[in-house]
């Protein structure tokens, strides 16, 4: 699970660069995963992002919603629950979290 519990400002970074990762790997403005856009596309990378806010920096629910355009925390767990079943029954959606976390271990590192 993820118990760790992130401290504010020391989130902002891993954050955005979940963010950034995703939005560019879904091509869509990193500032739509906060807006209100509710496109399937805008809305797929959003709840993915949340998911991996979720698993990468350990966030709590309320923090994701915060940072996701102050949505609500049931939103975020909606969206995490979301992402966990398809991931288990979409061999395409492992791939692509897969694909974008990989990615993000590359920004990490420096690459």
């Amino acid at each position: 699970g993820c118990l760790a519990r992130s401290k504010g400002w020391a989130m902002i970074r891993p954050v955005a660069t979940i963010q950034q990762a995703t939005a560019r790997y879904f091509d869509v403005p990193v500032d739509a995963l906060s807006g209100p856009a509710r496109h399937a596309r805008v809305a797929m990378a959003r709840h993915i992002a949340m998911w991996l806010v979720r698993v990468h920096a350990r966030a709590s629910f309320p923090e994701i919603g915060r940072v996701f355009g102050n949505r609500d925390h049931t939103t975020v767990i909606y969206s995490c629950d979301k992402i966990t079943q398809l991931k288990s029954s979409d061999p395409q959606m492992g791939k692509q979290l897969q694909l974008i976390s990989d990615r993000l271990h590359m920004a990490q590192r420096g690459r």
